[in-house]
């Protein structure tokens, strides 16, 4: 099946080549990476729906995260705070996990 939106012109939009992109776990984890360093949490909430939709589908998510689909729901429509360790789960079954690392910079006191 193909996902993929052509525009009138037969160039694929923005939207699909992101999604098509997101297949690919490393572009998700630099992805959800990107949104991370920016710092919103609407981007954030934002780059983990679009990431769980291109990586298969909440119910598939949640069973390999050991949540609930509703518990998944919730959080990518913003509802309530996910704790540290059902974000740790969601992004196992992304097939990613948290990183530390040192900023590049650091902020004048």
């Amino acid at each position: 099946m193909n996902t993929k939106k052509k525009s009138r012109a037969g160039l694929y939009s923005f939207d699909a080549y992101l999604d098509e992109s997101l297949k690919d776990p490393k572009e998700a984890v630099a992805f959800l990476k990107a949104a991370l360093a920016e710092g919103d949490k609407k981007d954030l909430e934002e780059a983990f729906r679009r990431v769980v939709r291109a990586q298969g589908n909440v119910s598939r998510v949640a069973r390999d995260a050991g949540l609930t689909r509703q518990t998944i729901h919730n959080f990518l429509k913003g509802r309530g705070e996910p704790t540290f360790s059902s974000l740790s789960s969601v992004l196992e079954a992304l097939g990613a996990r948290f990183d530390v690392a040192l900023r590049t910079s650091r902020k004048a006191a």
